[in-house]
């Protein structure tokens, strides 16, 4: 992970909070340069609750972040894909992910 990779997480973990409790932030990368992982290119902000995240939403939504417009929109948590877990017990990520 790259240091610019934490600081766009950190910044956006600190735009969000302004909204509610941030749950989770979520990157998911390219593996071997490849752009064709579904998500790259986006971030997934998960709030406590519901009410948070429609607050972020409104708020957020065409506003300019690193020169880039943000376009916001509910996505369903079963689709973000989820750590998985190694033979050794231990949690590892899926490729590209943050």
């Amino acid at each position: 992970m790259t240091n610019s990779i934490l600081e766009i997480c950190d910044d956006v973990k600190e735009e969000c909070a302004k909204f509610g409790e941030v749950v989770d932030v979520k990157i998911p990368r390219p593996v071997s340069g490849s752009r064709q992982l579904p998500g790259v290119g986006k971030i997934f902000v998960k709030f406590a609750l519901k009410e948070q995240t429609t607050k972020a939403l409104k708020a957020l939504a065409g506003r300019k972040f690193s020169d880039r417009t943000v376009v916001t929109t509910y996505f369903p948590e079963v689709r973000i894909l989820p750590p998985r877990t190694s033979q050794s017990g231990t949690l590892t990520h899926v490729p590209g992910e943050l």
